[in-house]
């Protein structure tokens, strides 16, 4: 059977107290790329009323949009969605005649290995919607607020703590989206590598229409803990109790603390990494230790190719080393002040 360019076959329709529809596939037309709105967007819910006064149950075993086949159910307020690439179960409930609460039951997304549940407002009049839940997002446990007006999304998540690998898989996603530095990535997830982490806060926003999402306005702040740091791959790792990362004003800022090299105690360890999404990005890194000169701090200044001419059996040597990295062209800038203490 065939409507236009709409093509329906085994369909069944049953008049009880409601309509009864089942069908075994629906094909719907092809449908040009438009930019995002929340009413274009939203057509079960923008005709909810409609469906739920109308209809007891509505069954699609196949209904193909987009080179993809989803099961749509519906019974009693409550929409079931399955496909490969997304299952979704949510209830709603009119509060007014362009507004409704939704609660979502479950819904997960597996390009993203996303599950959620929560709940939802949404006036189409209006064009605004609000969301709060409950997620998994690569085995990362957290919760979001969602808020949309006018095609702004603005969002607040944070997480429980979770694993190096789940970071791992997540920077993986992220950053060919973002275009994100390597030497960036590298930093957050391959050159500090903790036993447990936590995402405090990450906000921003996103322009729906546009795609934009104002890079230099994302605010965030995470806690590492029991981590090592490389800061070259040709010598051994500090070790740190903790590590506060911060990303404001387009730096990434690392708060290190009880940071220790080769069992020696580092004073005090600074790590910030400029233009994080702009061009020049760079890194800086200053150490300061009062410690043994000896092989071992020899080996980590030669990396950066700091030679300091003398090796001590006894005393202390006050240092401070300063790197600026920039990363495309690669350029470092080493300077270090050394005080030596003699017994």
């Amino acid at each position: 059977m065939e409507f236009s360019s709409i093509k329906v076959e085994q369909l069944y329709i049953k008049l009880d107290k409601k309509l009864i529809v089942r069908a075994k596939s629906l094909v719907l037309p092809k449908a040009q790329e438009e930019a995002f709105s929340l009413e274009k967007s939203a057509f079960l819910i923008d005709n909810f009323l409609f469906i739920d006064q109308l209809f007891e149950t509505i069954h699609i075993e196949q209904l193909h949009h987009r080179q993809e086949a989803y099961m749509l159910y519906f019974t009693r307020n409550t929409f079931f969605i399955e496909s490969n690439s997304i299952n979704v179960e949510l209830q709603l409930s009119a509060t007014g005649h362009n507004a409704f609460d939704v609660t979502i039951i479950k819904a997960s997304i597996n390009s993203l290995e996303l599950e959620l549940f929560g709940k939802a407002s949404i006036d189409l009049e209006k064009e605004s919607f609000s969301f709060e839940n409950n997620f998994k997002l690569f085995d990362i446990a957290g919760f979001s607020l969602i808020d949309i007006k006018n095609n702004l999304l603005t969002y607040h998540i944070q997480s429980e703590n979770f694993l190096h690998q789940n970071l791992t898989n997540l920077m993986n996603f992220i950053s060919p989206k973002v275009e994100l530095d390597p030497l960036i990535k590298a930093w957050v997830h391959e050159n500090i590598v903790g036993e447990a982490y936590k995402l405090e806060f990450l906000e921003g926003q996103y322009d729906l229409k546009t795609q934009e999402y104002f890079p230099n306005s994302i605010h965030a702040k995470a806690i590492v803990e029991k981590a090592r740091v490389t800061f070259e791959p040709t010598v051994p790792a500090a070790t740190v109790q903790t590590v506060g990362i911060l990303l404001e004003n387009d730096q990434l800022i690392f708060d290190v603390s009880h940071a220790e090299y080769e069992k020696k105690s580092l004073d005090s360890v600074a790590v910030s990494i400029y233009n994080v999404f702009a061009k020049g990005t760079g890194i800086i890194v200053d150490l300061t230790a009062k410690a043994l000169l000896d092989d071992k701090i020899h080996k980590i200044l030669h990396a950066f190719k700091i030679y300091v001419p003398i090796v001590q059996q006894t005393g202390a040597t006050q240092a401070n080393v300063r790197l600026d990295i920039k990363f495309l062209p690669f350029d470092i800038n080493a300077t270090g002040k050394f005080r030596v203490f003699d017994g």
